[in-house]
């Protein structure tokens, strides 16, 4: 049997840890979703919020922890790298859309352009894969560091929308996390147009 092109593997702990940030987002959306409701009527429960932040913070932890054992054990499989950006951007999405539509006390509000530079970045990923893979037959997936920075600083920009506290400004977050999701998508571009007219990779220095 085969896997996304390669042999089946067996699902190690690496994958586990994906996995199981899969089955967080069902959670942390449930109480976020009644922390939000509530507060929509008046009332203000912060064992929800801080759950909701509590197990969103686990997620994200847990997507660096997976990422290091499978490099330090060389536990890297053709599962993983296809799970772990899911998850991830599941997460940040379900975080982002909930934090974009309500505006309760104790919650910040992203502003609208927000999750549409975000959701568009990845319609255009989504959609460049596609392109590729019908046309070049594969898809390298080539991580950039400042794709990297940008899925990191949309979790900061979640955590501290949900924290909501003056010395932990929401606004300067969120407009640098957009800053660096622009040119990831911008990088991501010129690299499927790399793809699709053959043209290797630079090497890293």
């Amino acid at each position: 049997m085969t896997l996304l092109g390669g042999p089946m593997q067996p699902v190690n702990l690496a994958n586990r840890i994906t996995i199981a940030r899969f089955l967080l987002i069902p959670l942390f959306i449930l109480l976020l979703s009644y922390y939000i409701e509530d507060a929509r009527h008046g009332i203000i429960l912060p064992a929800l919020k801080n759950g909701a932040l509590a197990v969103f913070i686990i997620a994200a932890l847990s997507d660096a922890l997976d990422g290091f054992i499978a490099r330090r054990f060389h536990q890297t499989t053709s599962l993983g790298r296809f799970l772990d950006p899911i998850a991830d951007k599941m997460l940040v999405a379900a975080a982002i859309v909930m934090l974009s539509i309500w505006e309760v006390p104790g919650l910040h509000r992203f502003p609208l352009w927000y999750p549409i530079l975000i959701f568009s970045r990845d319609l255009m990923l989504l959609i460049g894969s596609v392109v590729l893979h019908v046309l070049c037959a594969r898809v390298e997936v080539r991580p950039h560091i400042v794709g990297k920075a940008s899925t990191a600083l949309n979790l900061v920009a979640v955590i501290a929308a949900i924290v909501c506290v003056p010395w932990l400004p929401c606004a300067p977050i969120v407009w640098i996390a957009g800053a660096f999701t622009a040119c990831s998508a911008i990088l991501y571009f010129f690299d499927g147009i790399r793809q699709l007219h053959g043209v290797p990779e630079k090497p890293q220095p």
